[in-house]
């Protein structure tokens, strides 16, 4: 992970409290959050009783829409202590643990491997290192479910303008269906959302958000390549 990264990530100003009031509590916030969520809550619906690992757990927004037992057989791992803290308090029965997903070793392996809003954060090369070794923590058969950006898009366009906008890597679907290939894994469905960039749902007056997640989604359907944001539920396949 890049020193930027690991930085931002670890400001002491920036509580997990923070991070979440910051990026979640407006209105926008938490439409854009319940979307991003969505296929992570209904592909995860069935894992009760396999071992999940949440690489890159963060607050723990993965955790929040799985069932209690299912957090009871999950791992969440992250390297800020800032976000340990608050996972701890929140998920007492998940397993919490510290680690950079460049070195991390976990102890046995798993049936499902998430995460959420991490591998945008690298460029190509890195996000093949790390499925790589997502793939290497799964059991035979296991799935992987990731987040990623895909451009060029209007979100794209409008990342490249704007502060911090370099700490997201946008790639196309074309780029990530090569990469899966290479890595050995089998794409098993996709979900894609938000043709709207999520900078400007996050900052719309209440009254403007349902509509305007009516249209992305409406959009979204007719016209998938202007799709920022891709979810993405992997097989593992057999070496």
């Amino acid at each position: 992970m890049s020193n930027e990264v690991k930085d931002y990530y670890r400001r002491e100003s920036e509580s997990a409290e923070r991070y979440n009031a910051r990026r979640f509590k407006s209105p926008g916030g938490e439409a854009v959050s319940g979307r991003e969520l969505m296929p992570f809550k209904l592909w995860l619906a069935d894992c009760n009783e396999g071992r999940l690992l949440d690489a890159g757990s963060g607050t723990g927004r993965v955790l929040s829409v799985l069932t209690p037992q299912a957090r009871a057989n999950a791992t969440a791992v992250d390297a800020s202590e800032n976000m340990l803290e608050f996972l701890r308090k929140t998920y007492p029965e998940t397993n919490v643990v510290q680690g950079d997903l460049f070195e991390f070793q976990p102890q046995g392996q798993f049936d499902i491997v998430t995460s959420l809003r991490v591998l945008d954060h690298f460029p190509l090369s890195d996000q093949e290192v790390l499925l790589d070794r997502f793939k290497s923590f799964c059991s035979p058969g296991g799935r992987i479910i990731v987040s990623v950006l895909v451009g060029p898009t209007p979100e794209s366009m409008v990342s490249s303008m704007v502060k911090g906008g370099h700490m997201n890597y946008f790639h196309s679907r074309r780029q990530y269906a090569k990469l899966f290939d290479r890595c050995g894994l089998e794409l098993v469905r996709k979900f894609d959302a938000f043709v709207i960039p999520r900078g400007i749902l996050y900052r719309s007056p209440r009254f403007l958000v349902p509509p305007a997640m009516a249209i992305d989604t409406a959009v979204g359907k007719l016209a998938r390549f202007m799709c920022s944001y891709m979810t993405c539920e992997l097989k593992v396949l057999p070496s």
